[in-house]
Formats: structure tokens, C-alpha cells, sequence
């Protein structure tokens, strides 16, 4: 067998490299033949090996994902009480005008906006 310039080795292996050499399967024309020809029937089918178990579960993981999805933004929906925002009795306001309007807290609606009177200063 001729030597390559890539199959340059170092000495200490040439002895495991002429082994491994002497070990390689033969494959006759006939054998060659055979592979060729399966391979191009497969080809023309259209086959993939272990591809045919993915294809059924990709639609399924699909809709379980979206199903998770939906389940998960109408869990989020209902733990803020709140109806989602393409929905016609959703509230138009925002949070801080609702929770912020005048009346609530202290103070009468009528004095809401105006400025506390001055504190007399107990310190001298």
C-alpha cells in the first residue's frame, strides 16, 4: 500500500497505524454496486431514517405549546380580574386614574387639588 503525505505519523505509531490498515474492510464493486443502488431507490422515495417518529410529533408539540400558551395568559387574565384587551368590557381607564381619583383617601373631593393650609411651627 502506497503512503499519502497526510498519513505521515509519528514513529511510535506507525506500528498501531499499519494495524489499523490491515484491519479496514474490503468492499468489492459488486458490494459498492448494491450500496449505490439502495441509496438512490431511497433517494427517490423520499425516505429518511428516524425521521418518520419526528414528523408525528411536531404537530402534537405544537398545539400543546400553544394550548399552554392560551392557558397561561387566561390564568394571568383572571388572577388580575381583568378581561383581555381585545375584549369589548375591558376598562378603558388605567389603574392609577381608577385607584388616584378624587374623593379617595383623605381629604373631601371638594378641597381635591388645592394645597393644605399652612401648620403653625410649635418650635420657637
Amino acid at each position: 500500500m502506497e503512503r499519502r503525505d497526510f498519513e505521515q505519523h509519528p514513529e511510535d505509531l506507525e506500528q498501531v497505524a499499519d494495524w489499523l490498515r490491515a484491519q479496514r474492510p474490503e468492499v468489492n464493486a459488486l458490494e459498492l454496486d448494491r450500496i449505490k443502488q439502495r441509496a438512490c431507490a431511497q433517494a427517490m422515495r423520499g425516505e429518511r431514517t428516524g425521521a418518520g417518529v419526528a414528523r408525528g410529533r411536531r404537530p402534537l408539540a405544537t398545539v400543546l405549546t400553544a394550548l399552554v400558551l392560551t392557558a397561561s395568559l387566561g390564568g394571568a387574565f383572571a388572577i388580575a380580574g381583568k378581561a383581555p384587551p381585545s375584549s369589548p368590557t375591558s376598562v378603558t381607564t388605567s389603574a392609577a386614574k381608577k385607584q388616584y381619583q378624587p374623593g379617595k383617601g383623605c381629604g373631601s373631593p371638594s378641597k381635591h387639588g388645592q394645597p393644605p393650609p399652612p401648620q403653625p411651627n410649635p418650635c420657637p
